[in-house]
């Protein structure tokens, strides 16, 4: 992998499509009133750089683990800009957010 996520920034595939279909009616995701929803940790970043020391403090997440997080954080500008490039690298449907965004989470076995 070519990228490398800094501080608490955690790459994730949600485990359910967006974007819905009723017969052959489109539900794009902006109408869907569930406001969170469930997906996989694909990577996370080393974790919140310490203030006055140096190091970092851990992150929680691990890769594998399921987490519940708010839908709409993944359509902030950074996520679209950055939508190609965790394409290329994890695959379709990655994309970026905070750890401290997700409400959340299972640990994977």
């Amino acid at each position: 992998m070519g990228l490398r996520l800094l501080n608490g920034w955690v790459v994730i595939r949600d485990l359910e499509p967006d974007e819905k279909m009723i017969g052959s009616l489109h539900i794009p995701e902006g109408s869907i009133k569930e406001p969170h929803k469930w997906a996989e940790v694909i990577e996370v970043g080393k974790g919140k750089g310490l203030a006055r020391a140096s190091g970092f403090e851990p992150m929680t997440l691990k890769k594998g683990d399921k987490v519940f997080y708010v839908r709409f954080l993944k359509a902030t500008d950074t996520g679209k800009a950055l939508t190609p490039i965790l394409a290329r690298e994890y695959g379709p449907g990655a994309f970026l957010i905070q750890e401290q965004d997700v409400v959340c989470y299972e640990p994977a076995e």
